[in-house]
């Protein structure tokens, strides 16, 4: 990495503080439109599932398994393994 010197800490310590409230907004956003489409695509699985003759509650705990999957520990997990 470069060298920083020390008048520059500050200025890095600022822009870090100042950009965080907006990237925890930005991820809390994407993740209620990610749980939004987790659900759709539960329901519509289920739909599906029994509309093709499963049965109801076969149907209902395989669906609720797929949108439980989903959650902001997972997801904050996953950025942690890909970094």
């Amino acid at each position: 990495m470069g060298t920083t010197e020390d008048g520059d800490v500050p200025k890095i310590v600022a822009t870090v503080i100042y950009k965080m409230p907006v990237l925890a907004l930005r991820v809390g956003v994407q993740y209620l439109s990610m749980r939004t489409h987790a659900r759709r695509a539960s329901r519509d699985f289920r739909r599906s599932m029994v509309s093709e003759g499963m049965p109801e509650d076969l149907a209902k705990r395989l669906s609720d398994e797929y949108a439980m999957d989903l959650s902001l520990g997972t997801l904050m997990k996953g950025f942690a393994k890909d970094s």
